[in-house]
């Protein structure tokens, strides 16, 4: 898998490859997404094997993991007592790290999905009997990650209508 790092820096801790960091301690969902993840693996639909899956209760330490694997698929929950603070940080999270995917467990029962959505969060779940969708986004995250930017652009340029007539090639940057 191609690791892009758009935070460039000495220490190698930032290449480390993405992780899955659930904000949620209890390992209900986590079992959770390894099932749904064998179930699609045993179906076809995703190859990979599941990311490493890392703990971060606090909105410090999300930050802090993000900055050590900017990549990684990031599952926030609503039950969180810091669910203000990511709420707050989100935003910034989203410009700091635009190879993040996040992804919230909304268990209070009050429908937060068009805000959430409006701040740039991917999937909103409420039970762990959703959990599939969750995978899907999830491998939807890490194929993103394995296409170069320069196949992305050759992608673009491709659909658009003038590609057929002039026949040039997509700058490159």
């Amino acid at each position: 898998m191609s690791q892009l790092n758009p935070h460039p820096s000495s220490s190698d801790e930032s290449n480390l490859p993405p992780a899955v960091i659930f904000q949620h301690p209890g390992r209900v969902w986590q079992l959770a997404l390894f099932n749904a993840w064998n179930s699609l693996q045993q179906v076809g639909q995703v190859w990979q094997p599941l990311p490493r899956i890392l703990v971060a209760s606090t909105a410090d330490r999300i930050e802090s993991v993000l900055r050590n694997r900017p990549a990684s698929f990031t599952v926030l929950s609503t039950k969180s007592p810091h669910y203000q603070t990511w709420l707050q940080r989100l935003p910034g999270w989203r410009r700091q790290f635009p190879l993040a995917t996040f992804c919230v467990i909304n268990t209070s029962g009050i429908d937060l999905q068009p805000g959430l959505w409006e701040l740039g969060v991917r999937c909103v779940i409420q039970s762990t009997w959703e959990m599939e969708i969750l995978a899907r986004w999830l491998a939807w995250h890490l194929r993103r990650l394995d296409e170069s930017p320069n196949e992305w652009l050759k992608g673009l340029w491709d659909r658009l209508p003038w590609a057929q007539w002039g026949g040039k090639e997509p700058v490159s940057g």
